[in-house]
C-alpha cells in the first residue's frame, strides 16, 4: 500500500535551525486512518485503529521516561455508529476507546495505556536510562468491546473526546517525569521543545473524525520534495522583486489516470511570526528583516492555505518559492551578515 505524505519540513540554504536539545522526536501521522480487527501485541479481539507513529531519536544522550503530554488530547473516547448484540438486531450506540502507545526495547514489547488524569502519560515503564538511539512508538486506539459487535464497512463518528494535540516530554533523571519539574520537553517535528503537533493526519477534524471498520481504499500517493535550494542577495528581493530559494515538486503516483488532483500548502516559520522574518545570525540581539514568500502566483499568508491544483497522476509538476517584499529601507541598512530563517511546509491532499 503506498504511503501518502503529509508533511515535511523545509531547509532553505537561505535558512538554518537552531539545536535545541540532542533529543528530538518526530510524529507522522497515519492518513489511512480505519478500524480492523485486534492484531498481536495489541488484544485480538478488540477493534483497533493505527493512529501514528512517534520516533524518539536521542543522539546517545541518556534516554529517561518518555511521555505524551496531553495538550488537547483526551484520555478516552466514545465512537458512535452501528453495534450488534447476541440475539439482537443492529442499533446506533456509543463505545469506548482508549489510546495505546506501543514500543520495542531489546526485544521487550510493552503495550500502554495514555491514559494518565494529570496531563502526561509515560510512554513505557521501564525505570533509569532506556540507553537506546532510536524509540518507535505506534499509536493505537482500541476498543473496550469485542470486535465481533461492530459492523463491517459501517462508520464510526468521534462524540466523546478530542483527538487534538499533543507534545513530548522526557524526564532528566531515573525518577521519572512529571508536569512541572521532574523533566523538560523536547522538539517535535523540528519546532521549539513544547510545540504541539496533531494526532491526526492534515485537515482531519479533532472532535468529529468519521473511521470506517475495513480496509482502507487504495489511495493516491503524494511526493513532495524541496529541490534547487539556494541562497539570495536581499536587494534582488526588495519591493516587487522576487528572488527564487528552491522549488517545490510533486509526483503523483497510484492514481486514476483521468482524474484531476490537488494539495493545500501552508508555510509557517518556526517563530510563527507575520510576516516572516529573518534574522541576522551570530551576534547578540541581531536584528530582523521581515520580508515575504511567493508562491504560485500569490503572496503567502504564514499559516494560510495555498492550494495546487492541476495535478495528474504519473506527470512530476514544480513551483517555484520565491522571496519578495523585503522594504528597500531595510535592504539598505541591514548590517552585512548572514541572515536567516526557518520555513515549515504542511501539505496534504485537497480530497481528505
Amino acid at each position: 500500500m503506498k504511503k501518502l505524505c503529509t508533511w515535511l519540513i523545509l531547509f532553505l540554504i537561505l535558512f538554518a535551525f537552531p539545536v535545541w536539545a540532542t533529543i528530538t522526536a518526530t510524529y507522522e501521522p497515519n492518513p489511512y486512518f480505519h478500524f480492523e480487527k485486534g492484531f498481536s501485541p495489541l488484544n485480538t479481539n478488540r477493534l483497533v485503529a493505527h493512529v501514528g507513529t512517534l520516533t524518539f531519536n536521542t543522539g546517545g544522550e541518556d534516554f529517561f521516561d518518555p511521555n505524551i503530554i496531553h495538550v488537547n488530547l483526551s484520555t478516552q473516547f466514545g465512537f458512535t455508529g452501528p453495534m450488534v448484540w447476541p440475539n439482537s438486531g443492529p442499533e446506533i450506540r456509543e463505545s469506548f476507546f482508549t489510546l495505546y502507545a506501543v514500543s520495542t526495547i531489546k526485544n521487550k514489547t510493552q503495550v500502554t495505556p495514555i491514559w494518565e488524569g494529570d496531563g502526561s502519560s509515560p510512554i513505557r515503564t521501564d525505570g533509569g536510562n532506556l540507553n537506546v538511539n532510536v524509540l518507535v512508538v505506534q499509536l493505537y486506539l482500541v476498543s473496550d468491546q469485542p470486535w465481533s459487535v461492530y459492523v463491517l464497512n459501517a462508520a464510526y463518528a468521534l462524540t466523546t473526546g478530542t483527538l487534538g494535540n499533543f507534545s513530548v516530554a522526557v524526564a532528566n533523571k531515573g525518577g521519572g517525569y512529571y508536569p512541572g519539574g521532574g523533566g523538560f520537553d523536547i522538539s517535535l517535528n523540528g519546532t521549539p521543545p513544547g510545540t504541539s503537533a496533531p494526532i491526526l493526519p492534515p485537515r482531519t477534524s479533532p472532535t468529529n473524525p468519521i473511521i470506517v471498520y475495513g480496509d482502507p481504499p487504495e489511495q493516491a500517493n503524494y511526493d513532495f520534495l524541496i529541490t534547487n535550494k539556494q541562497a539570495i542577495t536581499l536587494a534582488d528581493a526588495v519591493g516587487n522583486r522576487k528572488a527564487k530559494v528552491a522549488e517545490a515538486q510533486i509526483t503523483i503516483t497510484n492514481g486514476q489516470a483521468n482524474k484531476d488532483y490537488g494539495i493545500n500548502v501552508i508555510f509557517t516559520n518556526q517563530a510563527n511570526t507575520n510576516p516572516f522574518r529573518l534574522i541576522m545570525q551570530n551576534v547578540n540581539n541581531p536584528p530582523t528583516i521581515p520580508y515575504s514568500l511567493f508562491f504560485n502566483n500569490q503572496l503567502v499568508i504564514p499559516g494560510g492555505d495555498n492550494e495546487w491544483t492541476g495535478l495528474k497522476n504519473g506527470i512530476t509538476k514544480s513551483l517555484d518559492i520565491q522571496v519578495t517584499g523585503v522594504s528597500t529601507n531595510d535592504a539598505a541598512m541591514a548590517l552585512a551578515g548572514s541572515y536567516q530563517d526557518v520555513i515549515i511546509v504542511n501539505i496534504s491532499p485537497l480530497d481528505t
